[in-house]
């Protein structure tokens, strides 16, 4: 790859390392450690009618493709970095996973950024950057998703911004 190819790939994924901003924190954000309990897989609908079917282990872990309903998660906040998810049928653990981020000051626990760039010539690129946070509000886990995504071809790019929610009820309702 020669100096010019290089330098476009640096100055691309500088331009595009940022990601879509969250949006304000509305209602009473209960404290960080909070998160440290158990709740329903499946996404609250009544509380939000756009984006059912997103069960919370999604967000979790990426590969999950079980559609079964009653599931818990429990989730347990180890240290300002780590989250440890469990999944659970009835009391039979099916899955965990340690979830790398950051409690922050907002008591919001941020999990660890995903961006990736693939290039597919050397002036034509895809680009994804994401990230989610968690944190309560009203006794329901609040996970919000924030992502864009596009493409760069020589000095044009193009790509979408948004921010999506979801709300999980404790465990038991």
């Amino acid at each position: 790859m020669k100096w010019v190819e290089k330098l476009i790939v640096i100055f691309t994924l500088l331009l595009f390392q940022g990601c879509a901003p969250f949006n304000a924190l509305k209602g009473n954000v209960q404290e960080g450690t909070k998160i440290s309990t158990s709740y329903c897989n499946d996404v609250d609908t009544s509380t939000l009618k756009i984006m059912r079917g997103t069960k919370l282990w999604q967000h979790i872990d990426r590969k999950y493709s079980n559609n079964e309903d009653s599931l818990i998660v429990r989730m347990e906040l180890l240290n300002a970095q780590k989250l440890k998810a469990q999944l659970f049928k009835s009391d039979e653990m099916i899955a965990e996973k340690m979830i790398k981020g950051q409690l922050k000051s907002d008591q919001c626990f941020y999990k660890k950024r995903v961006f990736y760039v693939v290039p597919i010539f050397p002036l034509l690129w895809w680009y994804k950057n994401e990230q989610i946070r968690f944190y309560v509000v009203d006794n329901c886990l609040t996970a919000e998703c924030t992502y864009n995504t596009g493409g760069t071809f020589i000095i044009f790019a193009g790509g979408n911004k948004n921010s999506l929610k979801w709300n999980y009820k404790k465990w038991p309702h």
